[in-house]
């Protein structure tokens, strides 16, 4: 009974925690930037953005630290999981790929975070 509220608390905090993420930047990309871009110009742009970034980061590190805990929770419990480091079966394969593809939203997340400070930085021209 414990173990199936854990799982179950484990894979539902794991979905919010991507609610979070993916919910962030896809409001980013699709909404804020372009209603943004279309009222502020310069260094008042990158003022907002900056803004954005660090009110979102503690909310984004929370969700990345429910990610690292849940997810290892949810990998040892899991049937097809051998050991580190053992890709011999498809769903081995298909969890590695997903590891690279939150690596990559991390990168480009600490990328994009960076370009803002950098033109923050620079006086915004």
């Amino acid at each position: 009974m414990l173990t199936t509220i854990l799982t179950v608390a484990s894979i539902w905090f794991h979905l919010v925690a991507t609610i979070v993420i993916i919910g962030h930047y896809l409001l980013l990309v699709l909404v804020t930037l372009p209603v943004l871009k279309k009222s502020f110009q310069g260094q008042a742009l990158l003022q907002v953005l900056e803004d954005i970034s660090r009110e979102i980061q503690p909310r984004l590190l929370a969700s990345l630290g429910v990610f690292f805990i849940t997810g290892i929770y949810l990998m040892l419990i899991n049937d097809s999981y051998q050991s580190v480091g053992q890709f011999t079966n498809l769903w081995s394969v298909l969890m590695l790929v997903k590891h690279f593809v939150v690596v990559g939203m991390i990168v480009l997340g600490v990328m994009l975070n960076n370009t803002v400070k950098a033109g923050q930085a620079s006086g915004g021209e």
